[in-house]
């Protein structure tokens, strides 16, 4: 089968290519700063075991410190709700379980919007 590539439009491929990493290495770097895990369940639990498991181990690959925030209470509506009000920078991670996509349903009014938040 024939190719009906044009060496212009090689070239052109072959130089995006080519400076499409660049364009990461100008990023910001992140994190720069403590990354913080918002555990919507008490400390010693399963939920937050799993997110002190994860945090460590991506406090050793970020080469920064992470946070366990624990704020329990109301089925995990507490946690969601301190979490929707976080700065949106990507320093605050809510660590959900099932009871979130549960809870619309069981509790009407939530104060946080699921879809946007």
């Amino acid at each position: 089968m024939h190719s009906s590539l044009s060496r212009r439009n090689f070239m052109a491929a072959s130089l995006l290519a080519a400076a499409h990493p660049l364009a990461a290495l100008a990023a910001d770097p992140w994190p720069t700063k403590p990354v913080r895990f918002i555990v919507p369940f008490p400390p010693g639990g399963p939920v937050d075991t799993t997110a002190r498991i994860f945090s460590q181990k991506l406090s050793e690959i970020w080469k920064t410190p992470t946070v366990i925030d624990n704020r329990a209470g109301a089925g995990g509506v507490v946690g969601a709700s301190a979490a929707a009000k976080e700065a949106p920078d990507g320093y605050g991670l809510f660590v959900a379980a099932i009871h979130h996509s549960v809870n619309p349903a069981l509790m009407g009014k939530l104060p946080y919007d699921i879809e946007k938040d």
